[in-house]
C-alpha cells in the first residue's frame, strides 16, 4: 500500500477537525432551537402561543413544543430535513409575510398527529 502524499495528510489534519466542530455545531443549534423557551422568548409570533401553553395542561415540565412539533423517529437525516424546513419557513414568514395566524403544513400536520398519537417525546 502505498503512503498518504503529504498534501492530502495536511488536508485531512484540517478538514477532520473542522468537520467535527461543525457537526458538533449543528448539534448544539439543533438542541437549542428545540426547546420551549427558544421558541417563545426568541419568535415574536409565538408570543401568545408560548403564554397560553405556559398555562394550560401542556406546561413546558409536562410536554413542550418539540414534543410535539418536531419528528421523533430514529431517522436523523429525516429530523434535520424536516426541522431545517420547517424552521427556515418560519424564519421567511416571519421575516417577509408577517403572519397574522400561524398555519401548519400537511407534512408539520402529519407529525403533530404521529406524535400525538404515539406520545413520543413525552417522559
Amino acid at each position: 500500500m502505498a503512503p498518504i502524499p503529504r498534501k492530502y495528510k495536511k488536508f485531512l489534519a484540517i478538514s477532520i477537525p473542522v468537520l467535527a466542530i461543525f457537526i458538533g455545531f449543528i448539534a448544539y443549534i439543533y438542541e437549542y432551537t428545540s426547546t420551549t423557551n427558544y421558541c417563545g422568548t426568541t419568535c415574536h409570533i409565538m408570543d401568545e402561543a408560548y403564554e397560553t401553553q405556559l398555562h394550560s395542561a401542556h406546561r413546558e415540565e409536562l410536554v413542550g413544543c418539540s414534543d410535539c412539533h418536531l419528528y421523533h423517529g430514529n431517522n436523523i437525516v429525516y429530523s434535520l430535513v424536516y426541522k431545517g424546513y420547517s424552521g427556515m419557513k418560519d424564519v421567511y414568514k416571519n421575516a417577509f409575510d408577517q403572519p397574522v395566524v400561524l398555519h401548519t403544513t400537511e407534512w408539520s400536520q402529519a407529525v403533530i398527529q404521529k406524535n400525538c398519537l404515539s406520545g413520543a417525546g413525552i417522559t
